[in-house]
C-alpha cells in the first residue's frame, strides 16, 4: 500500500475498525417492502438468480440500475452497498446519469468499480483503491483485447 513512518502499511480486515466503510444501518427485506408500500412503489421480490439476470440484461440495454444491498457505505462514494450500476462502455451513459439520474451537470464524471485484478489493465494505476479515493488515467487500451479502446467523451 504505502509508508508511512518508515513502516510498510497493510490493509487487513482483522484490525480494520471501520470494517471496510459499511458503518451505516442494514435493511431487511420486510423493512424495504413496508417503505416501498408506503411510498406507492410497484415491485416485487427476485431469487437471487432472477435478480442477476434482470440486471444484466439492462445494462447491456443501457439501463441504469439502482443498487441496495446490506449495510450502508461512510464516506464520498458508493462502494457497492448503494450504487448506481450502468454500463462504462456507453459513450452517452455519464450525460444520461448526470442530468436524468443525479440531476447535475452533465460533466461531473463517476467512479468506475473494477475488479482488483483487472485494475492495472483499465488504468494508469498499479496500487488498490479499495473506497475509490485515488485518481487514474485510463488506458488507451486494454492489454488484452483491442477492441476495448476508451473512447472520448462527447458532450
Amino acid at each position: 500500500m504505502g509508508d508511512h513512518l518508515d513502516r510498510p502499511r497493510y490493509l487487513s480486515n482483522e484490525i480494520d475498525g471501520m470494517a471496510g466503510s459499511f458503518l451505516g444501518p442494514a435493511y431487511d427485506d420486510d423493512e424495504i417492502g413496508e417503505q416501498l408500500t408506503a411510498a406507492g412503489a410497484c415491485f416485487k421480490y427476485l431469487d437471487d438468480n432472477d435478480l442477476l439476470d434482470r440486471t444484466a440484461n439492462a445494462l447491456a440495454e443501457e439501463q441504469a440500475v439502482g443498487w441496495f444491498q446490506g449495510r450502508m457505505e461512510f464516506g464520498p462514494r458508493a462502494l457497492g452497498a448503494r450504487s448506481i450500476l450502468a454500463d462504462a462502455r456507453s459513450p452517452a451513459m455519464q450525460r444520461m446519469l448526470n442530468l436524468k439520474v443525479k440531476y447535475r451537470e452533465s460533466f461531473r464524471p463517476f467512479a468506475p468499480s473494477v475488479l482488483c485484478d483487472d485494475v492495472a489493465k483499465w488504468f494508469e494505476l498499479e496500487v488498490d483503491s479499495p473506497c475509490m479515493l485515488m485518481v487514474a488515467d485510463v488506458r488507451a487500451t486494454s492489454p488484452d483485447d483491442d477492441r476495448n479502446r476508451a473512447q472520448p467523451l462527447r458532450h
